[in-house]
């Protein structure tokens, strides 16, 4: 039979806590990409927002150099139009 203390949590679930933090202390939870992202960007606003610009510039830039193949000889179906 479980034993629970007076917090509520039984001395299984206190182990296996124990054993997932990795010792006695507990360590905060882990946060994921969006926040940590987050949290950069807020901390080095400048280099976000120059980055942000710079990787637009680059996109337009890639994006006016690659060029659009047609195919030619081909007629969607139920149009007319040449």
């Amino acid at each position: 039979m479980i034993e629970e203390e007076a917090d509520g949590q039984s001395t299984t679930s206190r182990l296996r806590m124990k054993a997932l933090t990795g010792g006695s202390r507990l360590q905060p939870p882990r946060r994921n990409l969006a926040a940590r992202a987050a949290r950069w960007s807020a901390n080095h606003r400048k280099l976000a927002i120059w980055g942000w610009l710079g990787f637009v510039v680059l996109a337009v830039l890639i994006g006016s150099v690659v060029t659009q193949d047609k195919i030619h000889g081909t007629r969607l179906r139920g149009s007319s139009a040449e």
